[in-house]
């Protein structure tokens, strides 16, 4: 029965000799191809921003379970994070984490910060920051900031109109073993 179906659907193009159908093809196929590419565009847009959130919870995570933190320690989180973000390409990833040491007045007075990929790493740009910090911590503790970025570029229309939205995340959370974490080793300064 089906191939009688497509038999009948065959020959009725066979014998159409008008070129309407040819026409209303060519006028239908850009369209097509625009949604087919715009679906593509925004599944692995989505993809890659909650990987992106993945992998700075996947990093706070980390840091606050440690005692100590070293530039291993750091590069090997970091490793891991990259990790989430396959197979999409890692050179794109900016990730910075920091630990922020307090005094009773709620100010900064030390801790670390390292990020991988040369990204520039501000806590102070992070937002929530100043809320954060105005909520009243205690002397002697720290809070651990997680902060990520991506360049989407995206791969039909990257090519033709100028367009790579930044997709970012950032996370807060507080060291679980210890008050603070300190940076041991070179590196860590901020």
């Amino acid at each position: 029965m089906t191939h009688h179906l497509i038999h009948n659907y065959c020959h009725f193009f066979k014998k159409e000799k008008s070129g309407v159908v040819a026409i209303e093809f060519a006028l239908i196929f850009p369209v097509l191809i625009i949604l087919l590419s715009g679906v593509v565009e925004t599944f692995n847009y989505l993809t890659i921003s909650r990987k992106v959130a993945a992998a700075v919870e996947v990093t706070g995570d980390l840091i606050g379970v440690e005692i100590t933190m070293s530039l291993d320690q750091i590069n090997n989180i970091f490793a891991a994070a990259e990790t989430i973000i396959a197979p999409f390409d890692i050179n794109n990833l900016e990730l910075g984490a920091a630990s922020l040491e307090f005094n009773d007045e709620s100010i900064v007075v030390g801790g670390w910060a390292e990020q991988n990929n040369g990204a520039a790493f501000n806590f102070e740009d992070t937002p929530g920051f100043e809320d954060f910090i105005g909520g009243g911590l205690s002397a002697n503790t720290s809070v651990i900031i997680v902060r990520a970025s991506w360049t989407y570029v995206p791969i039909f229309i990257g090519n033709v109109i100028p367009f790579a939205p930044t997709i970012t995340d950032h996370t807060y959370t507080r060291p679980r073993r210890v008050e603070q974490i300190p940076f041991i080793g070179i590196g860590g300064g901020f």
